[in-house]
Formats: C-alpha cells, sequence, structure tokens
C-alpha cells in the first residue's frame, strides 16, 4: 500500500514541571525563571533538530515531534527527556535542586487538518494530568 505524499505524522509531547511552585516559593521568582530556561535548554538538546519545543505557559511545554508516532519510539523519547533532566539538577547558588516533568502525549497520522490539534493537544493534556497523579500515588 503506498503512503499518501499528504499525510502527516506527528507527536504532541505536553509537559508539566512538578513542584515549580515549591522551587518559586524555596528558592525566589528569579530562580524559577531560570530554571524554565534550563528546562527549555535540557529539551532542546533531547531532542531531533527537526523537533519543535515551546513554553506554553506557566511551567508547562509543548514538544512537537515530527514524523514520530509509534507508541515505542515516542516512550523512547519521553524516557530520554526524563533521564536528561533527572541527571542534570538545577545549580542555584550553590544549591542543587532535582527537576522532573511529568509528561502526556498524543499522536496523529493523518491528513493535514488544523481543527484536530485543539483535540490533540486536549487529550496531551489529559495523559500528562493522568500521568501526574499516577506519579504521586506511587
Amino acid at each position: 500500500m503506498s503512503r499518501n505524499d499528504n499525510t502527516v505524522h506527528f507527536t504532541i509531547l505536553n509537559m508539566d514541571l512538578d513542584k515549580f511552585k515549591d522551587i518559586n516559593d524555596s528558592l525566589g521568582h528569579e530562580a524559577g525563571d531560570a530554571v524554565l530556561k534550563y528546562i527549555a535548554s535540557l529539551l532542546t538538546h533531547s531532542l531531533r533538530s527537526t523537533d519543535f519545543v515551546s513554553r506554553v505557559g506557566g511551567d508547562e511545554f509543548i514538544v512537537i515531534l515530527q514524523r514520530l508516532t509509534i507508541p515505542n519510539d515516542v516512550q523512547k523519547v519521553i524516557e530520554k527527556i526524563k533521564i536528561n533532566v533527572k541527571q542534570n539538577a538545577f545549580q542555584w547558588k550553590g544549591q542543587e535542586t532535582p527537576l522532573s516533568l511529568s509528561i502526556g502525549y498524543c499522536s496523529y497520522s493523518g491528513n493535514p487538518d488544523p481543527t484536530v490539534i485543539n483535540d490533540l493537544l486536549s487529550k496531551a493534556d489529559k495523559n500528562m494530568y493522568k500521568e501526574k497523579r499516577n506519579d504521586k500515588s506511587t
């Protein structure tokens, strides 16, 4: 079966920095801003040059993984991101602060359709909060 040239394949990762409020409260907003920049840098260095990283507000980031929809491959990328973040604690005025992310995702393969984006973002967001709840219960 031949593949339609118009077909797009991508995965949206929705990420939330765990315990960001605690970081802001204990280290201050200047440190919080530095953490957000640090996370953006870690994400960028964890991904391919064809992937897209954006902060969408507060402590949430969105990543678009182009041409990657196979669940096992997506899980490998998520694991790579989590390991990179875990192994690179944030340093602020001589204090080391471990960081972690909750990550949810939703994949899409099909014809380009801008009307599905909001649905995909919503599903990725729900999956991220599901992971966050699961992490708190363990």
